[in-house]
């Protein structure tokens, strides 16, 4: 069976009926069904559900991801799990010439002022988010009168 790789902006037009190429992405899809195997890999549908996310909300997310986990089960999507090994195994000095620390400070400084930019449009478009962060942050922290009374000594 021949394969095809599919990438993040295809998943995402086929996902999203508000993306401009959506209808294309349904017509090439049901021109292929069937003859072929998707490949994708494990930074491809985390890049996706990210997206995701941010266009068409949580709920809408995490039912295409339940989608793309059938496919798989059924052998019609092969997801190749991208590993730092199999990375410097088939691109050539990737040890030595691709320096990524987690929690580098630029990183997060480029990722906090993300945050800022986007959350706001995205809790104001998208309920279902907006109330998970409430949820989450009145269980992990204090609310204002607890705060305001504390007393320190």
């Amino acid at each position: 069976m021949r394969e095809i790789f599919v990438d993040t902006s295809a998943w995402d037009a086929l996902a999203d009926s508000g993306d401009p190429n959506h209808e294309l992405a349904v017509l090439f899809r049901d021109e292929i069904a069937g003859q072929c195997r998707l490949v994708v890999t494990n930074y491809i549908l985390d890049e996706l559900v990210t997206l995701l996310l941010m266009n068409v909300g949580y709920q809408r997310a995490v039912a295409f991801k339940s989608v793309l986990d059938v496919l798989a089960q059924e052998g019609i999507l092969q997801v190749v799990w991208i590993s730092e090994d199999l990375a410097a195994e088939h691109l050539p000095g990737w040890r030595s010439q691709v320096t990524y620390k987690r929690g580098d400070m630029m990183e997060t400084q480029q990722l906090r002022q993300l945050i800022r930019q986007e959350l706001p449009g995205i809790l104001q478009r998208d309920r279902e988010m907006r109330d998970w962060v409430l949820t989450l942050t009145r269980e992990r922290y204090a609310d204002k009168a607890e705060t305001e009374s504390y007393e320190i000594e």
